[in-house]
């Protein structure tokens, strides 16, 4: 606790240091993530208590107040790459004097822990199981990343074929609409019908002047009628066929 409290007030000392319009308040809001240790927190217990173990040792073979010294650079974390390396080594046999800090307070030593083989291939051990440790992490949130994209592809998959569908609906709506539209436009303007009755003809074009009139801002007397008589389409027949189409010609005449 005294480590990661003093890790802490350094962290928060140097950034003081460092800028001019220093507000605490801010800082701890903002940045306190990075204030904090940034080490795991099982790692700072095992180094404390590595600390911890070898303290009385370590008081008799420097003086007192180097002790002091060593202590508070303890608290800000100046001995956690040294002591990380004794913690993942976890070695058996270490002793007060493997440790390579105490030469900064004084204390002469002859043999670095360290150096020796067996130490080298259990601290490659040790590091090859971390770096697996955290390949199989990758992997996993990799995996997780890939079944996140699936689902989403598979949404918008869904989303997009929903669209198509909606939009080939409202196309096909539009074209009914603009279709019935056409056709009742083409009936007031260009009304046709094929009539297989002589005497069905004027009902029809009154019908159709009616309509006309109903439909649009013209009055009855503003409408003018136009007979046009093609007898080229009988044939043969025409002749027979004049008489008639004439008399209902001049019925409609008259009738008007």
């Amino acid at each position: 606790m005294f480590r990661l409290v003093g890790i802490f007030a350094n962290n928060i000392k140097q950034q003081s240091r460092l800028k001019n319009n220093f507000n605490l308040q801010n800082q701890l809001r903002m940045w306190a993530g990075k204030i904090r240790d940034s080490g795991p927190l099982d790692q700072a217990y095992f180094m404390s208590a590595a600390f911890t173990h070898f303290k009385y040792d370590w008081q008799h073979m420097i003086t007192s107040e180097n002790w002091s010294k060593a202590v508070e650079r303890f608290k800000r974390g100046g001995f956690d790459k040294e002591l990380a390396e004794k913690v993942a080594v976890q070695a058996g046999d270490v002793k007060p004097d493997d440790f390579r800090f105490l030469a900064t307070f004084g204390f002469e030593t002859t043999k670095v822990a360290i150096d020796t083989p067996d130490l080298n291939e259990a601290q490659k051990q040790a590091q090859t199981a971390r770096e697996m440790a955290e390949v199989n992490e990758a992997k996993v949130l990799l995996h997780n990343e890939c079944n996140r994209f699936r689902k989403h592809k598979e949404l918008v998959t869904f989303v997009e074929s929903n669209n198509l569908i909606a939009v080939a609906k409202h196309r096909q709506e539009q074209s009914l609409k603009n279709e019935a539209l056409l056709n009742q436009e083409c009936q007031l303007r260009f009304p046709t019908r094929e009539l297989d009755q002589p005497h069905h003809v004027l009902p029809f074009v009154n019908s159709a002047i009616q309509h006309w009139v109903l439909n649009t801002e013209h009055q009855a007397n503003d409408v003018y009628v136009f007979w046009y008589a093609n007898l080229m389409v009988c044939g043969s027949k025409c002749v027979a066929a004049a008489p008639s189409i004439i008399q209902r010609i001049s019925d409609s005449i008259s009738n008007n």
